[in-house]
């Protein structure tokens, strides 16, 4: 008979014990010729296997003896147990900050693991690279690129792979159509490189013939009622290439999760753009494509060297000079993204480091916490452990007994925090302005968490453990009033100054934060943002009547002012062009900003002029040859007064008839750039497309009902429209959010700080309750008092605040460096934050210090 496998024997030997082995291998074994008879030879070994691999039982392991005392546990248990309910007001404030601090850690963690998580489910982003457009001389770079990068690579590199996708915003549909911005036009290779969930239709070929489209699941449900719409035919309007067309569905697909980078609801074949755009996709300018490239492994090297040339080839030598090509690794996108221009991404690897630091810094304040009480509270158990030495008791048995005292307290204020969690989880996602879900955790995440709470619980018990354990209670120089006063006092004094230094710097990072987001919310703009409401206007037919539109809104009682532009407020500048003039050197080259407006623009703003004049209402004197520009290009140029004078821009020479002066079209996370206005005609891609709408705000909620009526005259389309103020504001959400984030988290660690100050000061002031009665009767003052009980507190949070001051002015400074405007750091914030804590602590002192004076001091003496 053929013996099964060697190695599942030795398996059986080192999993199970001797009084087990015996019985446990005679019963494989005889299962063993069973299956022998019954299967054969192969299959009665692979079930032999599964059997030994599976028998492990916890009773069965060899190294089961460490737990056989049964006994000795349930007492351990039993000790940790009554402890924790004899002492009611110490476990309760153990409890409440490691409920506390494990439950901050729980959504810090979960906002880490959201973040990390982004764009993972793509299985070949290892491979995959964002091609952003950039400028070697000042290092700038955009997400935009044209048609043009990815064809030049593509046709200088055949060992790499590209895809790119343009947005254009569309209306899909007959009888009630649909405006969908999120509309992408995508290569062919869009599945190639994304791994998208397909539910009908094929992903290599979906995206290959004309007027071939992809919807999502919600879309396909939206327009039609069911998921599956394969081979339906749907009409498309573009707004931006003013054209129709009947596309055809060629697949469906399950909307792109949340923690993905790339947003869409539709996507058409790129061959209907090509031939849209044929006049425009050849220029190098036209930059309205993300590209991405797909590199084999080790090959991006080869592709950065070759780029100096291959762009000197394309454009020239002095453009080839300014124009070029980066990279960014695909995983690195939602992270890495900060200063890269047009970036749609709002995470930001920074704030993972920052709020994992807060996490952890809480995390040990709790545990400080812990620790303090136990230890001070060590004089109280010398009976117990003196006893426990006495019957025999190793310091090994006294270490686990307070070790698994920590475990217990430990994994019922993990369990109670995770509950807590659960069931707060919406609210503080609402406050927060995050989508966080405990859901998204894994059975190994879950078991990490376990895992962590325990290894955390060992962790807490072990130092106030080992320090009461290596004790000799009945020696001369180790009483247990030794041991309270001398031993621990340092340690107390050491993880207390860290809690101050950690809440201190807390409260003046959270106070800074929210100075800078207050201050860029606040910040003057250079023009007047309010009562201005901005309507989009996508058509291009509709374009053509705003001059009619503008009229009739104008007309509307309330209404101050009616201007339009080509640039939404807060401004994406979707168009540069190149900005040519001659000194008397040198020929010089720049880029500017071009925004179409007309007449009203400036003035509707509040934008002021420095010198020269405004647009006119005729347009043969103002046409396209007419341009005004901003101080920061007069300043660029350099050539004094401009007025009069005539610049090259987009390859043709303007007349500068006005200087305006700076102004933030952008939101401040980026400099003022140079800017030129220009009054252009209907049709062309810098033509006005926004309204602009100076209102009464007193008449608001009538006036809106008003324009909607107005713009149902023209167009079936639904009005939409934000406010100029609200989207600047809206502009700083990341900054908002990671306001609140730091608020939040401060509360909790200030809350865990004056829980722990409370039980700590509490202990002090009964270990001193004596002392402090005989200092009563002979006749101290409350002051006195206060001294006496505080001085050990007052001298540690001195300490703390010497080393915070210049700690967090240098973590702050660091932070705000990131910001082109910034507010400018002094001792404001450090001050209101130091007085913030001492004012905490007082107020806790003076209580216990007040509860103390209630008592009558003869009483307190007679029990000595």
């Amino acid at each position: 008979m053929a013996n099964p496998p060697k190695w599942a024997l030795f398996f059986l030997k080192k999993t199970c014990s001797e009084e087990f082995l015996d019985e446990l291998e005679g019963d494989l074994m005889e299962l063993y010729e069973r299956d022998i008879m019954k299967f054969g030879i192969r299959k009665a070994r692979r079930r032999f296997m599964t059997r030994a691999l599976f028998s492990p039982r916890w009773y069965r392991l060899p190294f089961f003896q460490y737990f056989q005392s049964s006994a000795m546990w349930k007492n351990h248990f039993k000790m940790a147990y009554r402890h924790a309910f004899r002492h009611k007001l110490s476990s309760a404030i153990n409890l409440s900050g490691l409920i506390l601090g494990i439950a901050a850690v729980f959504y810090i963690g979960l906002f880490i693991k959201d973040q990390l998580s982004f764009d993972k489910m793509h299985l070949e982003g290892e491979h995959i690279y964002r091609v952003l457009r950039s400028n070697p001389v000042n290092d700038k770079k955009t997400v935009v690129t044209s048609s043009q990068h990815g064809q030049s690579l593509s046709e200088t590199f055949p060992f790499i792979s590209v895809c790119r996708f343009g947005n254009d915003p569309v209306k899909m549909g007959d009888k009630h159509p649909l405006l969908i911005d999120e509309f992408y036009w995508a290569d062919s290779t869009f599945f190639d490189f994304f791994s998208f969930k397909m539910i009908q239709g094929n992903p290599e070929t979906c995206l290959k013939e004309l007027n071939s489209l992809v919807i999502t699941r919600s879309l396909s449900e939206q327009l039609f009622g069911t998921a599956t719409s394969l081979d339906k035919v749907l009409k498309v309007k573009v707004y931006d290439g003013d054209q129709e067309y009947q596309m055809r569905i060629s697949g469906v697909i399950e909307d792109p999760p949340k923690n993905s980078h790339i947003q869409f609801r539709a996507l058409g074949a790129m061959a209907n753009a090509e031939e849209l755009y044929s006049k425009l996709i050849k220029s190098w300018g036209f930059s309205w494509l993300r590209t991405y490239i797909k590199v084999p492994e080790n090959r991006l090297p080869e592709i950065k060297a070759a780029l100096p040339d291959l762009m000197a080839d394309r454009l020239g030598p002095e453009m080839g000079r300014t124009n070029s090509m980066a990279f960014q690794a695909f995983y690195d996108i939602h992270l890495h993204s900060r200063g890269i221009q047009r970036s749609s991404t709002a995470g930001d690897i920074r704030f993972l480091y920052i709020f994992g630091a807060i996490g952890l810094l809480i995390l040990f304040i709790s545990i400080s916490n812990y620790i303090n009480l136990t230890t001070a509270r060590a004089s109280m158990r010398a009976k117990e452990v003196s006893v426990r030495k006495v019957l025999g008791t190793k310091k090994l048995g006294i270490i686990r007994q307070f070790i698994i005292e920590s475990v217990v307290l430990t994994g019922c204020a993990g369990i109670a925090a995770v509950l807590l969690m659960m069931l707060s989880i919406t609210r503080l996602n609402a406050f927060l302005e995050l989508d966080l879900s405990y859901y998204d955790l894994s059975p190994g995440d879950w078991l990490f968490i376990f895992l962590s709470i325990i290894a955390l619980g060992i962790i807490t018990g072990l130092l106030p453990s080992i320090s009461i354990a290596k004790l000799n209670f009945f020696s001369k120089g180790n009483s247990a009033i030794q041991f309270k006063t001398g031993l621990n006092t340092l340690t107390r004094k050491m993880f207390l100054g860290f809690q101050y230094l950690i809440t201190l710097v807390l409260v003046a990072s959270a106070l800074i934060v929210f100075q800078q987001y207050s201050y860029l919310k606040n910040f003057d703009l250079g023009f007047d943002t309010s009562q201005l409401m901005h309507i989009p206007v996508n058509d291009r037919f509709l374009q053509k009547k705003l001059h009619v539109i503008q009229k009739e809104l104008a007309q509307l009682p309330g209404i101050l002012g009616v201007t339009t532009t080509s640039e939404d407020l807060p401004s994406e500048h979707n168009n540069t062009w190149g900005l040519n003039w001659a000194d008397s050197l040198e020929e010089r080259t720049s880029n500017i900003e071009i925004v179409g407006v007309d007449k009203n623009y400036f003035e509707l703003t509040g934008i002021d002029f420095v010198s020269g004049r405004n647009f006119t209402s005729d347009f043969a004197i103002d046409s396209a040859g007419s341009v005004i520009i901003n101080e920061k290009a007069q300043n660029i140029i350099g050539l004094g007064e401009l007025e009069g004078q005539y610049i090259n821009i987009g390859g043709r020479n303007r007349k500068v008839i006005g200087v305006v002066k700076d102004h933030h079209n952008t939101s401040l996370h980026s400099q003022i750039r140079p800017i030129a206005f220009f009054i252009f005609p209907p049709g062309t891609r810098v033509s006005p497309d926004n309204i602009l709408i100076k209102l009464e705000v007193e008449q608001l909620s009538g006036l809106t009902t008003e324009i909607e009526k107005i713009w149902k005259k023209f167009t079936a389309d639904p009005l939409t429209f934000n406010f100029v103020d609200e989207a600047f504001s809206e502009a700083y959400q990341r900054e908002r959010r990671f306001s609140k984030l730091v608020s939040c988290f401060t509360v909790i660690a200030i809350i865990i700080s004056l829980i722990g100050l409370f039980g700590l000061i509490s202990f002090t002031t009964q270990s001193k309750i004596k002392e402090l009665s005989i200092r009563r009767i002979l006749g101290a003052t409350d002051f006195n008092l206060m001294k006496v009980l505080g001085w050990e507190f007052i001298s540690v949070y001195f300490v703390a605040i010497v080393i915070a001051v210049p700690l967090t002015f240098y973590l702050m400074q660091a932070w705000l460096a990131n910001y082109a405007y910034r507010i400018q750091l002094n001792g404001q914030y450090l001050f209101l934050s130091a007085i913030i804590c001492f004012s905490i602590s007082m107020i806790v002192l003076f209580y216990h210090l007040q509860k103390t004076t209630r008592q009558n001091p003869g009483e307190v003496l007679s029990t000595e």
